[in-house]
């Protein structure tokens, strides 16, 4: 599996297997209330890719910092400077997103399903932007093992799935601005 290093991943079959109803978690015609569960997910996700980012974003500054070519340090060609200069807008954009979305939490419990949608699919994107550039500002070391930014990619990569897609995400997202939502049905 790319990314996410550690926690199995399965199949459950049930066949035959009855639950009885002291054991269910919500309810017959409650799985909207439960799936707000979810929001918390996707706020440590949105929260993670920020981390992912920030580290990348950290590793970078570290090797053009170092890394000399012309007779001095890579981070003094503006162009180098400009990619970190766009990697910390994204950033600073993402965490923004983030604290929005957690202040949005109904009594301290789940996240408002518009702000914490809107963050998870900023945050993955941008955290995905941020990565990408980091891996180039390590030139050819940016895609081997040796270099910390590599895991970052991947990882964000797994992220990207945790707390729904981005696709998933925006149909939340336009069904609150909209204040309907459609049938995915045929």
């Amino acid at each position: 599996m790319i990314g996410a290093r550690g926690p199995p991943h399965g199949n459950l079959i049930f066949v035959d297997a009855p639950v009885p109803k002291e054991n269910l978690i919500v309810g017959e015609g409650h799985f909207a209330r439960l799936m707000r569960s979810f929001n918390v997910e996707r706020l440590h996700n949105s929260a993670l890719s920020v981390g992912l980012g920030q580290g990348a974003f950290d590793l970078a500054v570290d090797y053009v910092t170092a890394r000399k070519q012309f007779g001095r340090p890579v981070v003094e060609f503006q162009s180098v400077y400009h990619t970190l200069a766009e990697a910390w807008i994204k950033l600073e954009a993402a965490r923004g997103l983030v604290y929005r979305a957690a202040e949005s939490a109904v009594d301290g419990r789940f996240p408002q399903a518009v702000p914490i949608s809107v963050a998870k699919v900023a945050a993955n994107n941008w955290a995905r932007e941020v990565i990408w550039d980091a891996m180039q500002l390590h030139g050819g070391d940016g895609v081997t093992r040796d270099y910390l930014v590599e895991l970052s990619y991947r990882d964000i990569l797994a992220a990207s799935y945790g707390g729904g897609t981005a696709a998933a995400n925006k149909n939340a997202i336009a069904a609150g601005v909209l204040g309907r939502r459609f049938s995915q049905r045929s």
